[in-house]
């Protein structure tokens, strides 16, 4: 992993940094959440107040999940 990472930011810093390859099961999102993904998880985080814990971690996941699915996808 160390070494992985290591070679992404030393990619990041020259010219043609977006022909990295994105390991499996790893999705490229934006740093700060767009507005789609932010509203994709409002379900889940709308009464996180008032959950049990187990539930919190299932409506983690669940907006986790929905955020990463309207991320905006990468271009090249």
């Amino acid at each position: 992993w160390e070494g992985w990472q290591a070679r992404a930011i030393e990619s990041a810093l020259q010219p043609g940094w977006r022909d990295i390859e994105t390991p499996p099961g790893w999705k490229l999102v934006p740093v700060e959440p767009s507005v789609e993904m932010r509203r994709a998880a409002a379900p889940w985080i709308a009464n996180y107040h008032m959950m049990r814990a187990t539930d919190k971690t299932n409506a983690l996941t669940d907006a986790y999940q929905a955020m990463l699915k309207a991320a905006p996808k990468a271009t090249k």
